[in-house]
């Protein structure tokens, strides 16, 4: 049985992503410090599955990936570790003014952390596992007043090409969605950070980073990713976790090229 541990797993895009993965028998490492969110989602999953509560904001807990899951005996092999953890900057405070402390926390968690788990994940990867860090249409290119964010998964791409470079015995890819309609943007919306009135509705197959979509959304598997629903992002990651598809932001992709559709890009 091959072995997926997933970061995030609590809720949004990791908990789809835990379900898909479980429906197709995957064993899964949950991973989330919302422990009673976590247990509530491996009892509802079919299957074999444990659970990590950790804060990765913390090395130190951070470490404890290495271990067993909680109520297993032993640490398997892992085939696939999907970075999917993250948090965003509601605060509508400007780059220039905000606290030391504040960007530290947000550095923490979408740019140190994924680098970490890796590095506690080493002695249980198999050979050839693969490594799905999600960063965000926000990393290639920036959104006003959430510029500290952006930078996050600016650098989360680069840190996926650096780590493919550095372990080509791994399969590393970056997934970059749009706006996802998770706990996340819902509260990006209740302190109108975002006008709906701004997005489109309409389904489509390219990437679009002016449309929002919701997770009820019937998925297509043959569907590419970008569309941006979070049942489309999990059968997506399930799909590169596998071997079986690749991705519009495949780290073969040269650096200064822009996956958007040429009518998506803005004009120079």
């Amino acid at each position: 049985m091959s072995t997926v541990l997933i970061t995030g797993a609590a809720s949004g895009i990791g908990l789809a992503a835990a379900r898909c993965f479980a429906a197709e028998g995957w064993r899964c490492e949950l991973v989330d410090r919302d422990g009673a969110a976590l247990q509530a989602l491996h009892a509802q999953l079919p299957g074999d599955h444990h659970w990590h509560c950790v804060d990765l904001t913390v090395p130190a807990q951070i470490q404890r990936l290495g271990l067993p899951a909680q109520g297993a005996a032993t640490a398997p092999l892992i085939d696939a570790v999907i970075n999917n953890a993250g948090m965003s900057d509601p605060s509508g405070i400007p780059l220039v003014e905000q606290a030391p402390q504040q960007q530290a926390t947000l550095r923490a968690l979408n740019l140190d952390a994924p680098a970490a788990v890796v590095d506690a994940l080493v002695p249980r990867l198999e050979p050839g596992a693969r490594i799905v860090n999600v960063a965000s249409g926000a990393g290639l290119r920036a959104i006003p007043l959430r510029g500290y964010y952006s930078s996050t998964k600016a650098g989360l791409i680069a840190q996926s090409k650096a780590l493919a470079a550095a372990r080509p015995d791994l399969v590393v890819t970056v997934l970059c969605p749009g706006f996802v309609r998770t706990d996340l943007v819902d509260a990006l919306i209740a302190a109108q950070r975002l006008d709906m009135s701004h997005f489109r509705r309409q389904p489509s197959e390219e990437f679009d980073p002016g449309r929002l979509v919701y997770a009820d959304r019937q998925v297509d598997r043959r569907a590419r990713f970008g569309d941006g629903g979070m049942e489309l992002a999990a059968r997506q990651i399930e799909q590169v976790a596998r071997g079986h598809q690749s991705v519009p932001q495949r780290l073969h992709r040269p650096a200064w090229s822009d996956p958007r559709p040429a009518r998506h890009r803005p004009a120079c």
